[in-house]
């Protein structure tokens, strides 16, 4: 019980220049605060810690982005996207610190994906089938896999370059007669498609729950407001800055 109790007093006396520790946390001085907590409790624990000379093992982590297979030449690494990620997979490895040595690893797609890249290698293969990383320290690698092609739920139309007025539910569309593109696109409209486009207001993305021909290059359409997940079925999609992100999206999936 002696050992649980802590002089909260040592925290709020201020020392011979008028500083105390709750002062300085208050204030936002971190200097001083560290400062005044190595003075109080040096003896007790480190404020900076470093990596024990001792500890001669590093850490191997795999973590998936999308739908395949992981494995390593050693360490017994096997992360796999199919399976339970609880039971089945084995995505860490505990090896001897080697500043020479290497483990490799080596992806494989299923039949519906194919690798985007990795993050966190010290070396790539130039058929982004194998990620090395050296054994002299401690890494955490992201093996990036994504959908060969898109599947939607609907077509979706396009409607940059037209005069669009959104009112509400209601969609007025206008095309310019040498919008051929377009024109032939919303030939083939039907209820439950979906559209994309920007008025003054911002852009938008709705469902057509209803639509008028008025003639080939006037439309109103009664729609609803939809998200990108009632558009794509199955589909990997990214954006290169200001850094590469890949966001998945599968319908079909029980775990996502």
């Amino acid at each position: 019980r002696s050992s649980l109790n802590f002089e909260y007093d040592a925290l709020i006396e201020p020392d011979a220049n008028g500083d105390s520790v709750i002062g300085a946390h208050h204030s936002g001085d971190s200097n001083l605060l560290d400062a005044l907590l190595e003075k109080k409790f040096g003896s007790a624990f480190a404020l900076y810690p470093g990596t024990d000379s001792r500890y001669d093992q590093v850490r191997v982590e795999v973590v998936l982005s999308g739908r395949g297979l992981v494995v390593s030449d050693i360490g017994g690494i096997r992360n796999y996207s199919e399976f339970d990620p609880y039971k089945d997979n084995k995505p860490t490895a505990w090896l001897a610190r080697n500043p020479s040595g290497k483990l490799v690893l080596t992806a494989t797609p299923i039949d519906s994906t194919r690798i985007l890249g990795w993050s966190g290698c010290d070396q790539v293969s130039s058929d982004l089938s194998q990620c090395s990383v050296a054994l002299d320290s401690s890494h955490q690698v992201m093996a990036k896999f994504g959908y060969k092609s898109t599947e939607l739920n609907a077509a979706v139309h396009d409607l940059s370059g037209a005069a669009v007025v959104l009112d509400t539910n209601v969609v007025l569309l206008n095309i310019l007669p040498s919008h051929s593109e377009l024109i032939d696109s919303l030939q083939q409209l039907q209820t439950g498609d979906f559209i994309v486009g920007s008025t003054a207001a911002g852009g938008f993305l709705r469902k057509v729950t209803a639509f008028d021909r008025i003639d080939s290059t006037t439309y109103r359409l009664t729609t609803l407001d939809a998200a990108l997940k009632d558009v794509i079925a199955k589909g990997t999609w990214g954006c290169p800055h200001p850094s590469p992100m890949v966001i998945f999206a599968d319908t079909n999936l029980r775990r996502r």
